[in-house]
């Protein structure tokens, strides 16, 4: 169903507005008035789709996202968004009232939490921006710029941490005594997929997988194939360039998604169309 957004002319002379780039301004008003928009100024949108929609670069992007996260207009937490005073440039009447009580009461918990959504005297909820205004959006965007501006929920990556040649050991481990006492335990079903799909997680921080652990298993094992035809240290180079690159690294806890990438790779293009903000 299609929604209406206003967007008043003096959008375009507003100070604010003109001293932004020409990335920030598209993004910013996009954020108004894309499709996912809820009238209460939350709404959920993975970064994915809004690098798909607008058509920025990862790189591009981030910087836009920061520059209105940094100036507070906009706050980001596990793919919700906030558009700070959103409600004022909408129309004010009882069905849009009724229509933010609704959405504000949908929201999951946390969300309303870390939004700071509460309650007055006469039980409506409401943002608290004061108090929204006192949270290190840094912390809860985790918007590093050298790091992880798409990372998806199961993927926790600290800001200190990244993806770097001297752990990314994607190899085979070493022969274990056939007279252990102690037997690892073998997840997958095969020791060298265990191996590969063990480091992974580990490289990733992640919980587990997208797929099924059946899927696991397959995917695995074309991994596995695919790295000793391609050669130890050329698998390893393929994985640690997706890796570098926000985009692949939001889906690279998909499987089927990484081995597609790895078998198929074609070398990124840095883009440096944007040098620094004035």
């Amino acid at each position: 169903m299609a929604k209406t957004r206003l967007i008043n002319t003096k959008f375009w002379t507003d100070t604010y507005i003109q001293q932004l780039d020409t990335d920030t301004k598209l993004l910013f008003l996009y954020l108004l008035t894309n499709k996912h928009t809820e009238i209460c100024g939350i709404y959920e949108i993975s970064i994915q789709t809004i690098q798909f929609e607008t058509g920025l670069t990862s790189d591009r992007l981030s910087k836009a996202m920061h520059r209105l996260s940094d100036n507070s207009k906009i706050f980001y937490v596990e793919d919700f968004l906030l558009i700070k005073n959103f409600q004022k440039h909408q129309q004010s009447n009882p069905k849009i009232l009724l229509g933010v009580q609704r959405t504000l009461k949908e929201l999951p918990c946390s969300i309303k939490e870390a939004f700071c959504v509460v309650k007055d005297n006469n039980d409506r909820l409401y943002i608290d921006y004061d108090t929204l205004s006192h949270l290190n959006l840094n912390l809860n965007l985790n918007l590093n710029l050298n790091l992880n501006l798409n990372i998806p929920k199961g993927i926790q990556i600290e800001s200190d941490k990244s993806i770097k040649k001297d752990i990314l050991v994607l190899q085979e481990s070493e022969p274990k005594e056939k007279n252990s006492a102690k037997k690892e335990k073998v997840e997958y079903g095969n020791a060298e997929v265990n191996q590969m799909l063990g480091t992974i997680k580990k490289l990733l921080f992640l919980e587990d997988f997208k797929e099924t652990k059946e899927m696991q298993r397959n995917f695995g094992k074309h991994l596995v194939n695919l790295k000793n035809k391609l050669g130890q240290e050329e698998f390893r180079d393929r994985f640690l360039i997706l890796g570098k690159d926000q985009f692949h690294l939001k889906n690279m806890g998909s499987l089927q998604y990484l081995y597609k990438q790895i078998k198929g790779f074609v070398p990124l293009q840095q883009d440096n169309s944007i040098k620094s903000f004035t």
